[in-house]
């Protein structure tokens, strides 16, 4: 990252939302390891300040300072922060309703895993997050920690089972064909690659569905209770397989005889490498739902993340 455009635009935020904010320049890790750097910004005496990441801005091949700057005061202007105390995230009983999970890859994430409660589940950790907003923009969310937990006084196997009582209700999947999807697409400067991938996925004689959530946010996360998996397997009266297009959503595709479960994992990889954000990436592997046995397996062990 060039640091004198960071700055430059950091200093015009400053000056453009005023003395009423604190802004404050900060680099997080986040999934995958990936050092992404954000703009901490807060309104007086909040307790509770968003983080505004600039990486896509300032990496944007027509990148233009006063439409960024436009973009990042709208965002703290017309998004507010809810007021929830620093107190009120310690209350559990006060919090919980707010509590979600997702998926994030297993051994791309072992730093971070250190410091957070997380369930192992195939090659991938299941872990949890507070909601604390949601608007048509997007989420503000916080990451639960192992001093969550502590402060709390549960375990994970509760927060497990809560969080996935949310998610069932307030985050419900949404199962679509992906050539509408494709459609939704057309004037994305990626269709023609998107094309070319998708056209290297073999024919089957189930239709392509992608998996997500209602809003596609950590949609990944769904085939740990949709229902959506054993319905396609029922109709088309095979097993199903499982290719984690990212943290956000999984494609669904029938099993064929004379698949080869290796060649389709180096399409995943592919995919990760060439479309997906490395922050969003999931897996390399192929999974696969048994529909006699009604789970989740991996039939091809992907390579590391990169």
């Amino acid at each position: 990252m060039d640091e004198l455009m960071l700055m430059e635009l950091y200093y015009n935020v400053k000056k453009e939302l005023g003395q009423e904010y604190d802004v404050q320049v900060q680099s997080v890790v986040k999934n995958n390891n990936k050092e992404l750097t954000g703009f901490v910004i807060r309104k007086g005496e909040e307790q509770v300040a968003p983080v505004i990441y600039v990486d896509s801005l300032l990496s944007r091949p027509d990148y233009d300072l006063n439409q960024a700057v436009d973009e990042i005061v709208s965002l703290v202007h017309h998004h507010c922060v809810p007021p929830i105390s620093a107190n009120i995230l310690l209350d559990f009983n006060a919090i919980k309703e707010r509590l979600r999970l997702k998926l994030i890859n297993y051994e791309a994430n072992q730093p971070l895993l250190e410091e957070i409660p997380h369930v192992k589940y195939l090659d991938l950790a299941i872990v949890f997050y507070l909601l604390i907003e949601e608007n048509d923009e997007g989420q503000l969310t916080a990451l639960v920690h192992n001093g969550h937990v502590e402060a709390w006084e549960t375990n994970v196997e509760e927060l497990y089972k809560i969080a996935l009582s949310n998610m069932r209700e307030k985050q419900r999947p949404r199962l679509e064909p992906l050539e509408n999807i494709m459609k939704k697409l057309v004037k994305d400067s990626r269709i023609d690659a998107l094309d070319d991938v998708v056209a290297d996925f073999p024919e089957a004689k189930m239709d392509m569905y992608v998996l997500t959530s209602e809003r596609g946010i950590s949609g990944a996360a769904t085939i740990l209770y949709s229902s959506a998996l054993e319905k396609l397997a029922d109709a088309f009266n095979c097993n199903i397989i499982i290719f984690p297009s990212s943290i956000h959503e999984m494609i669904l595709v029938g099993e064929e005889e004379g698949l080869e479960y290796a060649q389709l994992s180096q399409l995943v990889r592919l995919i990760n490498l060439q479309e997906v954000f490395p922050e969003d990436r999931l897996s390399n592997s192929v999974y696969l739902y048994d529909r006699r046995k009604k789970e989740i397996r991996i039939v091809f062990q992907g390579k590391a993340l990169s």
